[in-house]
């Protein structure tokens, strides 16, 4: 019995011995290298102390990002290896001015409704680092962007400030979109704070009557797909009003693509006050003046569109003039030329 009782403390301490052989190896792997990973709920429960780095990923559990501890986890922690948040309730990142990265980090941080702060990231000359910032429309990435030019970091997609992307599910608090913005979509039904556009603008095919309410738009960004125009209202049967692009600054385009195309829009009119505007003037003279004899309409016509294309001859005296004119003068509208712009970000 004796003997018995023996053998068993005997195990119960090999047992412990192994428990806490094996503790100690998960702690240095976690600790001793001083990278903590940090994938699930459960992992806040380390001490946030003993990490120098961190490998974040909440990618992996949708609960973690929204974790009451989650901050005071990470709030010191100063050197990232991977930085993957999504749909937090965070406001900022962390206690520190500063977070360094290693080479090969990764830095990911989309759907943020709440982030308004993010460190200032630090990497050496040649490091290879990944960032991806996306749908943080209350975020500014200002000095982000200067940092990722300054260090020419290739593969880098980084929003605008403040800006909101494709997957927003309302855009009331939008200051900027980035894509295209379809004007009859229920979350772009009123959009009073937005004043840029980096996409297109397209209102097709609707029975709206008017355009939602945009007060602030002054901007309108299109660089890519030179086939189609940055902004395309067309085909809307009830259609009576476009006030609200009436004080569209700047329309910024890359060589070649189209600006603006108005037409088969059959109730369309320009308000009185409108008429005079510069953006009415260059790219919907085409359009009657509310009040006007129908018969004035030429919304109708099919070459209400104006093209970029700068540095061409204007033999025939046409350039600005709007295409109803040219039709009626047999000119094309090949030598039209309106406000090219090259945008850097």
């Amino acid at each position: 019995m004796y003997h018995q009782i023996i053998l068993t403390r005997f195990a119960t301490m090999q047992l412990l011995v192994i428990f806490l052989f094996y503790s100690s190896v998960l702690v240095s792997q976690n600790y001793a290298g001083t990278t903590c990973t940090v994938t699930k709920i459960i992992h806040l429960k380390q001490d946030p102390e003993k990490c120098s780095a961190l490998d974040l990923n909440t990618y992996l559990d949708d609960d973690l990002a929204t974790d009451p501890n989650l901050f005071d986890f990470i709030k010191n922690i100063g050197v990232y290896d991977t930085f993957l948040l999504r749909g937090s309730n965070l406001r900022s990142l962390t206690n520190l001015d500063v977070i360094k990265l290693r080479d090969g980090s990764q830095v990911i941080i989309t759907e943020n409704k709440d982030l308004r702060k993010i460190p200032k990231f630090d990497w050496k000359a040649g490091d290879k680092v990944l960032f991806t910032v996306a749908e943080n429309h209350n975020l500014d990435t200002t000095e982000l962007l200067k940092a990722i030019k300054a260090k020419k970091v290739k593969g880098a997609r980084v929003q605008r400030p403040f800006a909101c992307g494709d997957r927003r599910r309302k855009s009331e608090h939008c200051r900027i979109i980035e894509g295209i913005l379809v004007l009859e979509d229920p979350r772009n039904l009123n959009l009073p704070k937005l004043e840029e556009v980096y996409g297109r603008v397209i209102l097709s095919g609707s029975n709206l009557e008017k355009l939602p309410h945009m007060p602030k738009l002054k901007k309108i960004e299109w660089m890519d797909n030179k086939k189609l125009p940055a902004i395309t209202i067309e085909n809307n049967p009830n259609l009576k009003s476009i006030a609200e692009l009436a004080n569209i600054e700047n329309i910024v385009l890359g060589r070649g693509r189209m600006n603006v195309v108005i037409r088969n829009n059959p109730k369309l009119c320009i308000e009185p006050e409108n008429m005079q505007k510069s953006f009415v003037k260059k790219y919907a003279a085409h359009v009657r003046e509310c009040g006007s004899h129908p018969s004035l309409r030429r919304s109708n016509f099919k070459q209400a569109a104006f093209h970029d294309t700068p540095g061409r001859a204007d033999p025939n005296g046409t350039r600005g003039k709007i295409p109803w004119l040219q039709e009626k003068l047999g000119v094309g509208n090949s030598g039209v030329s309106y406000n090219y712009e090259t945008h850097c970000m």
